[in-house]
């Protein structure tokens, strides 16, 4: 990998996270540890060949490990943030709120996966405080879920078991921005939910992705 050649800590920072992919392989990890078929299928369009190189390059400079579980036969090997690496979640979730600020709809050709869909409730964490809940969102083929508790948040990609709260439609982004009002969403049918109504209200209390422009 080339090097900016600059003793700066943003240079040194690009030089380890500024390829392509690389950003988007450690999102994919905030989730949790991956296989290198997990993380494949998880970054559409991206070429093995790519993958392991960027993987070899996050692995040398202290960002990845690659661990291997004995389970039962063959050994499987997973890739995962170390801690030095685990420190990106609070910049990586500010540049993607930051990006999705001016995203109302994909472009032609975007997609939504699990796992960026559980990035994204990440970044989209308030801090409030709430009591323990689950939500679970779909959009799209993409489903995420996520648990709050207290003022902290722990996401996984997919469904999961026994949602508090499951939302879906295509008003989520509006939801999300705070521009469309839980009751109107319901409304108008922009948002479908399985759960209790009142839980609506808590979801769109602990996330929230502004919308450049709106208040």
């Amino acid at each position: 990998m080339r090097s900016y050649g600059q003793f700066c800590g943003l240079a040194r920072a690009l030089d380890l996270i500024g390829d392509r992919w690389s950003m988007l392989i450690i999102r994919d990890l905030f989730s949790g540890p991956l296989r290198f078929g997990d993380l494949r299928a998880g970054l559409p369009g991206i070429p093995t060949n790519i993958l392991t190189n960027r993987l070899h390059h996050l692995i040398d400079g202290g960002v990845v490990t690659r661990d291997a579980d004995p389970g039962t036969g063959r050994a499987v090997v997973r890739y995962r943030l170390t801690d030095h690496g685990a420190e990106l979640t609070g910049p990586l979730s500010a540049l993607g709120l930051w990006g999705a600020s001016t995203m109302t709809t994909p472009y032609e050709g975007e997609v939504v996966t699990d796992r960026s869909l559980a990035a994204a409730l990440l970044a989209a964490h308030t801090g409030r405080r709430h009591r323990q809940r689950i939500f679970q969102v779909e959009v799209a083929d993409a489903t995420a879920h996520a648990r709050t508790v207290g003022t902290s948040v722990e996401v996984g990609a997919g469904p999961t078991a026994d949602p508090d709260l499951v939302v879906t439609g295509d008003g989520l982004r509006e939801l999300l921005a705070h521009t469309l009002s839980p009751a109107r969403a319901l409304r108008d049918k922009r948002i479908q939910i399985t759960g209790p109504r009142a839980l609506l209200d808590e979801f769109t209390e602990a996330f929230h992705v502004p919308l450049a422009g709106s208040n």
